[in-house]
């Protein structure tokens, strides 16, 4: 199993990079992720807040959870949800504007 997810979404919450590591600990394959919305591992009672905070770091370029550490629940492909530790980058570009995101995913403890 792999030890570490890389989940990379665009500036609209696509899902464009769904490592092998998030295959292994989600359930889900990078076909069936792949262009999908980042409610595919969002549980439901989270969204309202994730989308509010993941716009807001879209239009501003700034996140109180920028490079910090945090526990996060994960929708798997069984239907469960499990916490997971992991760290938020946003992406930008050469013009330093926000173009998307990526999370980097630990496998949770047993």
């Amino acid at each position: 199993m792999q030890s570490h997810a890389i989940v990379v979404s665009d500036r609209e919450g696509k899902i464009h990079l769904f490592s092998p590591g998030a295959e292994s600990l989600f359930g889900y394959r990078a076909s069936e992720a792949l262009g999908q919305s980042l409610d595919l591992i969002v549980p439901p009672k989270f969204r309202e807040r994730h989308w509010a905070a993941f716009h807001n770091a879209m239009k501003t370029g700034h996140s109180k959870l920028q490079d910090v550490a945090t526990e996060l629940p994960v929708v798997l492909k069984d239907g469960s949800t499990k916490t997971f530790p992991a760290r938020f980058f946003f992406l930008r570009d050469g013009k330093d504007r926000a173009v998307g995101a990526m999370a980097v995913y630990s496998a949770a403890e047993p």
